[in-house]
Order: structure tokens, then C-alpha cells, then sequence
């Protein structure tokens, strides 16, 4: 979504800053959220692969 919109930002350096930085806080709130997750246990390992092949 951000992507988009800092590619269109190229000639506007503060506008591409104020994308920058939503897309930074977006990716620290994402990474909070899954700390928080492992701390509840609410994130669960995927199984590997060939674990259930025979």
C-alpha cells in the first residue's frame, strides 16, 4: 500500500518522508503485535515439511 505511494513521492522528499515513516510505525506496531502473540502463546510453529508425508 505504501509502496505505491512512495513511488509517486519521488520529486516530493517530505512527503516520501511522511510515508517512510508510517510504513516504519506499521512494521514496529506489526512486530509488538507478535511479540505479544508469542507471550500469550498464540502463535504456533508451523509443521515441517515432510512431517506428515510417508
Amino acid at each position: 500500500m505504501h509502496s505505491e505511494a512512495i513511488k509517486q513521492t519521488i520529486l516530493n522528499d517530505s512527503v516520501r518522508q511522511i510515508f517512510r515513516d508510517l510504513l516504519i510505525d506499521e512494521l514496529n506496531n506489526y512486530n509488538k503485535f507478535v511479540k505479544y502473540g508469542k507471550l500469550k502463546n498464540w502463535v504456533h510453529a508451523e509443521p515441517k515439511y515432510g512431517a506428515f508425508v510417508k
